[in-house]
C-alpha cells in the first residue's frame, strides 16, 4: 500500500532549507570515438566537477545543479557511478573498450600505449566489442573521492570543494577509451552516463 501524508502535512525544515543538502545528479552525453587514423581513442569527463562535468566542452553543468546553486555556495561530490555502452561498426576488427577512473587529467588525446596501459589501472574495467550485428557491449564502474585519492582528508581539504560558479582544485576524471588492431573507417559511437553523489553547503542569504 502507497503510504502517503495527508494535504498540508510536511517535515519542518530548518530555516526554510538545511545547512548541507545531498543530491544526485546525472548528465549524459554520447561521443563518437574515431579510429580512421590511429588505432586508439579516448574522451575524459570530469565527476568531481558537478559545475562544468565535460572540460572539452566547458560549461556542461549538470541537470539540477544551477537549481541548487541559487541555495548553496559551495558544493563537494563525494562519489560517482558511470555507464558506457558502445557499439563495433567493424565487421572484421575486434575493438575493446576501455572505462577506468584516473586522478591525473588524461586529456582527450591519449597515446597508444598509455591506452593499452589502462589494462593495468587498479579500478579499470575493460571488454572486447564483438564484430558488427553483434550485442552492445556495457561497461558499468564506480568511484569515490576519498578511495581514488587514498586520503580522507578529501572530507576537510578545500580543495575538494568549490564554489559553485567553478571547479574544485583537486579533480578525477572518468577515461573511455577503445582500441583496436587496425584503424576502422566509421567512428565508434559511445553514450556516456554519469551519476555524481554531490553535496552542496554553505547556505546563501535567502532574499525577501
Amino acid at each position: 500500500m502507497m503510504n502517503t501524508e495527508s494535504p498540508g502535512k510536511f517535515r519542518v525544515l530548518n530555516l526554510v532549507f538545511p545547512p548541507r543538502m545531498r543530491m544526485k545528479l546525472k548528465y549524459w552525453t554520447i561521443q563518437p570515438l574515431s579510429l580512421a587514423v590511429n588505432i586508439q581513442a579516448n574522451y575524459r569527463l570530469r565527476p568531481s566537477a558537478a559545475f562544468d562535468v565535460d572540460p572539452a566542452l566547458g560549461g556542461t553543468a549538470m541537470p539540477g545543479f544551477a537549481e541548487m546553486a541559487a541555495q548553496y555556495a559551495t558544493y563537494r561530490v563525494y562519489a560517482s557511478k558511470l555507464k558506457v555502452t558502445a557499439s563495433n561498426p567493424s565487421a572484421t576488427i575486434p575493438v575493446t573498450l576501455f572505462s577506468v577512473p584516473l586522478n591525473a587529467d588524461p586529456t582527450n588525446g591519449m597515446s597508444a600505449a598509455n591506452v593499452v596501459a589502462l589494462s593495468g589501472q587498479p579500478y579499470s574495467k575493460m571488454a572486447t566489442m564483438g564484430l558488427l550485428g553483434s550485442p552492445h557491449t556495457v561497461l558499468s564502474n564506480s568511484m569515490t573521492t576519498v578511495r581514488i585519492f587514498g586520503d580522507p582528508a578529501f572530507n576537510y581539504d578545500h580543495n575538494f570543494s568549490s564554489l559553485v560558479t567553478t571547479v574544485p582544485a583537486n579533480n578525477w576524471f572518468w577515461c573511455v577509451a577503445v582500441y583496436s588492431g587496425a584503424v576502422i573507417a566509421t567512428a565508434i559511437t559511445v553514450s556516456f552516463e554519469v551519476e555524481v553523489d554531490c553535496e552542496f553547503f554553505d547556505r546563501t542569504f535567502l532574499p525577501v
